[in-house]
C-alpha cells in the first residue's frame, strides 16, 4: 500500500511538472509573437521617421534655391526664424575698465 501513494504522489507531481510546463510555454510562445508585433512596428516607426526627416531636409535644401518656401519651413519650425532686418539692434555697453 505503501509503493502504491507514493506511485500515485509522483504520477501527481509528474502531472503538475506537465501543466507547468504547458503554461510556461505557452506564455512563451505568444510572448515571443508579441514581441516579433513589437519589432515590427519599431522598424515602421524607425522607417517613417527616417523618410519624414528626408523629406524635411530635402525642403530645406529647396528652400535655399526657392526662398518663398521658408515661411512654409518656418510654420513647422524646420528653420530658424530670422530677426528683421529693419529693426534696431540693442547696444551693448562697452566693458568697463577697472
Amino acid at each position: 500500500m505503501k509503493s502504491n501513494s507514493l506511485l500515485a504522489l509522483l504520477v501527481g507531481a509528474l502531472w503538475v511538472c506537465g501543466l507547468m510546463t504547458l503554461w510556461v510555454s505557452t506564455r512563451y510562445f505568444f510572448s515571443a509573437k508579441e514581441l516579433q508585433e513589437v519589432q515590427l512596428h519599431m522598424v515602421r516607426m524607425t522607417q517613417t521617421r527616417n523618410a519624414t526627416q528626408a523629406l524635411a531636409m530635402e525642403a530645406v535644401n529647396y528652400s535655399k534655391a526657392h526662398p518663398a518656401l521658408v515661411p512654409v519651413l518656418q510654420q513647422f519650425e524646420l528653420v530658424l526664424r530670422t530677426a528683421p532686418t529693419n529693426s534696431p539692434q540693442p547696444e551693448t555697453a562697452p566693458p568697463v575698465q577697472p
